[in-house]
């Protein structure tokens, strides 16, 4: 009989630990999960763009962030119109998927020349004709044109390069500070054109 006592007593401690062990998984279980809603809820925030809103200070660059990263967000949502007036670059691919979701400041256009400016958050393809000379166009942001020399009519047209609804594709033509011409799409794969006289 005392035999039977000890292996029933061993067998009850075996199904409490078992119960105990199954009882902690079930925590371990459940905290995953509650941690895998928390991680979705995150991610859909953000894709939304309210997420990133909620972590982002006043000058719009993330919070906690370095010195030398608030600089650089700063830089890129008001560059200088000295380093963005220039040349096309064929050579230069930016994908639109590098460029980090952020409202972006038109370049200021210079206040004598003439000048093609073009904006999209997303990529964008294009052309633009002075002179007789057309200048192809592969980029995304904000960017102007310098037309050395204009004489005739400045014709431009540009396409976004993908199907974002969003944000709007603008067009500009530019003489001495003064806007001659503006055409804007937010239609996917939207095309826009415009032409001057200068």
């Amino acid at each position: 009989m005392p035999k039977k006592r000890a292996q029933l007593r061993k067998g009850e401690k075996m199904v409490t630990e078992y119960q105990n062990r199954n009882s902690r998984n079930k925590k371990k279980l459940w905290g995953a999960i509650a941690i895998g809603i928390i991680c979705i809820v995150i991610v859909i925030l953000f894709l939304s763009g309210i997420g990133s809103a909620l972590f982002r200070n006043d000058s719009g660059t993330p919070a906690g962030s370095s010195v030398a990263a608030q600089a650089a967000v700063q830089t890129a949502q008001t560059p200088q119109a000295s380093s963005q007036v220039s040349r096309v670059n064929p050579g230069v691919t930016i994908n639109a998927s590098d460029i980090p979701y952020v409202v972006p400041t038109p370049v200021p256009v210079p206040g004598s020349g003439v000048y093609v400016r073009v904006g999209y958050l997303g990529q964008y393809t294009g052309s633009y004709t002075a002179n007789g000379v057309s200048y192809e166009v592969k980029n995304s942001g904000f960017h102007i044109y310098t037309i050395d020399q204009p004489t005739g009519t400045i014709m431009a047209t540009f396409e976004k390069a993908d199907d974002g609804v969003k944000h709007n594709l603008t067009a500009e033509i530019w003489e001495n500070g003064g806007m001659l011409a503006q055409n804007l799409t937010y239609d996917p794969f939207g095309t826009v054109s415009v032409s001057a006289n200068v």
